[in-house]
């Protein structure tokens, strides 16, 4: 999945526990961008501090990449 957010996480942890029955979930977190965001849900990032703060919670939330617009 290339534009996730927390309720992907959730169904992967449901395929994994055998709750739902799924492939195996690969997916980023919210895109990131800059301004103006193509779409209202996605991170707006402008400085390289912010992009790297952005992928630190992605990573620690639990997604497998990063899609940066």
């Amino acid at each position: 999945n290339m534009d996730g957010r927390a309720d992907i996480l959730e169904w992967r942890k449901r395929a994994a526990d055998g709750s739902l029955l799924a492939p195996t979930i690969y997916t980023a977190g919210a895109i990131l961008e800059g301004k103006p965001p193509f779409r209202n849900d996605n991170l707006v990032v402008e400085t390289p501090p912010q992009a790297e703060a952005a992928i630190a919670e992605q990573k620690k939330a639990g997604y497998d990449f990063i899609k940066v617009y």
